[in-house]
């Protein structure tokens, strides 16, 4: 089972580098989730990249990271942001995708 191999080895939580943090409790904790699952799914070096549970849940991760881009962009839409500093969030998120 997937959850086996994810929960073999984790890492203790770093905090989030600066420029990860952009003041909404809701979204800097969603970013601190999702690097430290990616942190928990690099230091299993003895899941093989090929293998069944590491695709599924990389796949899983890929799923949370892309809804959590929607919900965060749906929130700078609706928050007075600089324009500038919205387009090159979202540029940032265009970048991790791809």
């Amino acid at each position: 089972m997937p959850e086996e191999v994810y929960a073999r080895r984790r890492p203790v939580r770093s905090p989030l580098a600066p420029t990860m943090l952009i003041g909404i409790p809701s979204i800097d904790n969603v970013h601190e989730e999702l690097l430290w699952q990616l942190d928990c799914l690099i230091s299993d070096a003895d899941t093989p990249v090929n293998s069944e549970p590491f695709t599924e849940i990389l796949s899983r991760l890929g799923l949370a990271i892309t809804k959590h881009f929607r919900d965060e962009e749906k929130i700078f839409r609706a928050l007075p942001m600089p324009t500038e500093l919205a387009k090159s969030h979202v540029q940032a998120h265009s970048d991790i995708l791809q």
